[in-house]
């Protein structure tokens, strides 16, 4: 701890020769922060200055906190010139054998106080809440730095955004705690016990435990449960917490698994929980119905015995609503089209026998892209983990792993084969579109221009030309040959998330967030046609090989079948109880495919509008869907991070 002899000398004196001390507003076993007042720059005049002082100055001890300070605060900083989700920090030195940062002093609120407050955050809030700081971490994480003591202390609500419920910044990252934590001193833990894993207090310093310790503390917001309260049921491999919380199950999915006792168990990234979340089901069944909040007070254990008799009674109610939204739900379509809702048929009866050949294992995270080549044996599988694999359906190991070792420095969205199948495209989180040469595995072009990831790529059915479609709004024309943008068609009002091109070359199609989708000439780049009917985000799109129809899949839980030219819908088929993340159409145009949420693929008849076959042997979300070219083979990419290969 600082001494009062070091905090009297600094009173009064200038830190660094130019920031006076005002006062000493925290205080710990090692750290020390001072409000002080910049005596040169007249624009920002009050900052926050944190030093770091070792209670043992060896020689060794001081060398090795020296090197980690002027290692590692240099790219603190600039994580703060990037965003304003982090303090920014104006200086950093040495001084009297003490370290000291200075960074913005916040006005603002900390989360802790909001909770001494008995303030609960509902539904919407905890997802704002997420949202926001998983932009955070993947910004952190990308620049391959690790918070490592999320918790409410840490997090600092801007006073001027209060009222929107943000923005928060992140603050006081773990690693400057290991100035102090030197090799004399291996037993100071770089985090708050309460909030990290098992594997962070054993020394496993990874993005994995933020997103532990950002689960545990969204759950405390819904909830009112310090982390201290939530017991983990260890048969489940979970933490007991979801008792008189009213949220969607797909929200305490989300947040189960980012709270996973065991790390490979957790979302690997926060890309993947942001996918998730944008994904999440309407959430209208629980708009008419709140369930009372219970906040436990300090003393919560002297009414035990009343507490218990809520617990039973909120615990049959809940069972009773769970129980009424599990029900069978009509469809009531209000447009004059009618809504084919598929009868079920016994097993023995469906007009297919697809079956499970091959689950095929090597990624390490979501399996976001499958894609065929024209040799119709061969696919291609691309997935958040940042790699691309290779595949031969009659094999169950991939023949070539491509991606990590090339510097591709992104995961992946989607894949896109050319005709010819010498080279193929994948869709980046990074904001570009990478080609690859299938004999060799090399990467041979980086198509560049797009502002925000790109979602999906297609190439023409002449191979010339490769069509792009990202978060900025905008879909892209390409030479990809000579890396240049032809077109850019902009009209949509939210994130583009697919692109098909028409079998004839000359049109695209686009869906989008805002729930429609665009046919476009590329010749002018003018709009020919916007198709509206989903009543949610649309996810995916796919022409039939014939161009006669075009097939959507939306987060309203439909797959639509539009006519390709004139834009009116003729079948809507109902039957995911999830968001529609994934559609392909058979090589006859007479079957579609459809991935969804609910971990299941439902195979369709094109004609009769009628649900043929279920495939559920996915153990979580279906993301990608691909039919082979010369035969029926279909294989499915999925959150559960395998890809499977199913036969008639």
């Amino acid at each position: 701890m600082a001494t009062s002899q070091t905090l009297s000398k600094a009173f009064g004196n200038l830190l660094g020769g130019r920031f006076r001390v005002l006062q000493a507003v925290a205080e710990d076993n090692h750290t020390q922060t001072y409000l002080v007042e910049d005596t040169i720059a007249a624009e920002m005049p009050r900052w926050i200055a944190k030093s770091f002082c070792l209670i043992n100055k060896t020689n060794l001890q001081l060398d090795w906190a020296r090197s980690l300070f002027r290692s590692e605060v240099p790219k603190l900083q600039q994580l703060s010139d990037r965003s304003n989700d982090f303090p920014k920090i104006t200086t950093y030195f040495e001084q009297e054998e003490e370290f000291y940062i200075v960074e913005e002093a916040i006005d603002g609120t900390r989360l802790s106080d909001e909770l001494v407050k008995g303030r609960l955050y509902n539904e919407s809030e905890v997802i704002n809440f997420l949202q926001q700081l998983l932009t955070s971490l993947h910004i952190a994480h990308s620049a391959n730095m690790v918070h490592g003591d999320i918790n409410p202390r840490n997090l600092i609500r801007r006073k001027h955004d209060e009222i929107s419920n943000h923005h928060f910044v992140l603050t006081n990252f773990a690693v400057l705690k290991g100035i102090y934590a030197t090799t004399a001193q291996k037993g100071v833990v770089l985090g708050t016990p309460s909030y990290m894993p098992f594997e962070q207090a054993l020394g496993h310093f990874t993005p994995s435990c933020d997103i532990y310790a950002l689960g545990l503390t969204a759950i405390q917001l819904l909830t009112g449960l310090h982390p201290s309260q939530i017991v983990h049921r260890e048969a489940l491999n979970l933490l007991n917490w979801q008792m008189g919380v009213m949220i969607r199950p797909e929200l305490a999915e989300i947040l189960n698994r980012m709270v996973k006792r065991h790390p490979e168990d957790r979302y690997q990234s926060a890309q993947e929980i942001l996918y998730d979340l944008d994904n999440l089901p309407p959430d209208q069944d629980f708009q008419e119905f709140q369930m009372p909040k219970l906040v436990f007070s300090e003393g919560f254990g002297e009414n035990m015995g009343r507490w218990a008799i809520a617990l039973i009674c909120l615990a049959g109610v809940a069972w009773g609503v769970v129980t009424f939204l599990n029900l069978p739900k009509l469809v009531i379509n209000p447009s004059s089209t009618p809504t084919l809702t598929p009868t079920a048929v016994p097993p023995q009866a469906l007009a297919t026998n697809y079956q499970l050949r091959q689950t095929l294992k090597g990624h390490n995270g979501w399996v976001r892209a499958v894609a065929f080549f024209p040799n119709g044996f061969s696919f291609a599988s691309g997935s958040y983990d940042r790699t691309l694999r290779l595949w031969n359906v009659r094999d169950n190991q991939p023949f070539e792993t491509l991606s990590k070792h090339f510097g591709s420095i992104s995961g992946i969205n989607a894949i896109a084969v050319h005709p010819n199948g010498n080279t193929f495209a994948t869709a980046c989180i990074d904001k570009s579109v990478k080609l690859w040469n299938f004999r060799s595995g090399q990467p041979i072009n980086n198509l560049e221009g797009h502002e925000g990831q790109v979602y999906s790529v297609a190439y023409s059915p002449n191979g010339k030309t490769l069509v792009s479609a990202s978060a900025d709004k905008t879909i892209k024309l390409w030479n990809w040959r000579k890396a240049e943008v032809w077109q850019t068609f902009e009209g949509h009002q939210d994130k583009v998330v697919a692109v098909v091109f028409h079998p004839d070359g000359k049109k695209i199609a686009s869906a989008s967030f805002d729930r429609t989708i665009k046919i476009w000439d590329i010749n002018t780049g003018k709009e020919i046609l916007t198709i509206n009917g989903h009543n949610a985000p649309i996810n995916a799109i796919a022409f039939s090989p014939n161009g006669n129809f075009l097939a959507s899949g939306s987060q309203d839980q439909t797959v639509k079948i539009w006519d390709a030219n004139t834009g009116k819908l003729l079948q809507t088929l109902s039957g995911h109880t999830g968001n529609v993340l994934a559609v392909a159409i058979s090589r006859d145009a007479n079957m579609i495919a459809s991935g969804g949420a609910d971990k299941t693929i439902r195979l369709w008849d094109v004609k009769k509008g009628q649900l043929l076959q279920i495939l559920d042997n996915h153990e979580a979300q279906i993301l990608s869907l691909s039919f082979s070219p010369k035969d029926q083979t279909l294989v499915s990419g999925s959150a559960d991070r395998t890809v499977k290969v199913w036969q008639l």
